[in-house]
């Protein structure tokens, strides 16, 4: 997702989106987990991810400090999650 696109996109349905920066380990000891997980999830809840260091002033507007970030969008409201990190628990 873009800072173009993401208001738009979110609209249509329910995201779970990972805010993300390629440097950061965790992000990339998720990656395999995020796209299993988008895989499951086919048809049923939308999954994507923002890339914070192409679009930082974005993901700095969407409070994100930390990587990665989980968040759940579902008609105009949003949770983090914060529990284990496994397509069974996300």
């Amino acid at each position: 997702l873009t800072e173009d696109n993401f208001e738009s996109l979110i609209k249509d349905g329910p995201w779970f989106i990972k805010f993300y920066a390629p440097w950061c380990i965790h992000c990339q000891h998720l990656a395999p987990t995020w796209e299993a997980l988008a895989k499951e999830l086919a048809g049923d809840i939308h999954v994507g991810e923002v890339d914070c260091m192409s679009f930082g002033s974005f993901c700095n507007n969407k409070g994100i400090t930390g990587y990665p970030t989980l968040t759940f969008y579902l008609e105009g409201s949003s949770v983090n999650f914060s529990g284990d990190r496994t397509v069974e628990s996300l």
